[in-house]
């Protein structure tokens, strides 16, 4: 899981089965990951309690995918609600934009 392959159009990031990111976007976690994430330890607020993430054990397998992914540690205060389909997701963003000040 997780894999770079190459192919005759370019490069693509295999995530699992049937489900893969263009080159454009493999080279961006590519670099990503080279990169690294920065270290926040001395961040103010760094070791409250609210950060730590209570995430439901049966969820536990997506965070970890995501870490894969992207290298960074699911944190406390957020919240994600799953919508029924993508005009729903697109209406909620509309809304969040909406309601922003």
């Amino acid at each position: 899981m997780g894999e770079v392959v190459g192919d005759p159009v370019g490069a693509a990031v295999t995530l699992g089965p049937g489900v893969a990111l263009g080159a454009t976007l493999a080279d961006a976690v590519t670099e990503g990951a080279a990169v690294g994430t920065p270290d926040v330890a001395g961040a103010p607020g760094f070791d409250a309690p609210a950060r730590e993430a209570q995430i439901p054990e049966r969820y536990a397998h997506l965070f970890r995918v995501g870490h894969s992914v992207n290298g960074f540690e699911p944190i406390g205060g957020n919240n994600g609600e799953l919508l029924a389909d993508s005009n729903a997701s697109i209406e909620s963003l509309v809304a969040d934009i909406d309601a922003a000040k």
